[in-house]
């Protein structure tokens, strides 16, 4: 099911293990915090078309956070 999440200002989700994230549906050219387990790692702008694409090293929650 695919979700389209302009206008929604965070995303959270839990993942197992590091992996590629690769978000779809965002704000087009918009900087995003990226949170694991709570803490910043980085912030990261989405492209033209709204895709964020980014890897997490660790498991843990993940959140993303529209700035």
């Amino acid at each position: 099911r695919c979700v389209k999440l302009e206008s929604v200002p965070t995303v959270a989700y839990s993942l197992t293990g590091s992996r590629r994230n690769v978000l779809f549906g965002l704000s087009p050219s918009r900087a995003h915090d990226v949170y694991l387990v709570g803490v910043k790692k980085e912030t990261r702008t989405s492209s033209v078309s709204g895709t964020l694409d980014f890897t997490n090293p660790a498991a843990g929650k993940v959140e993303v956070i529209r700035k």
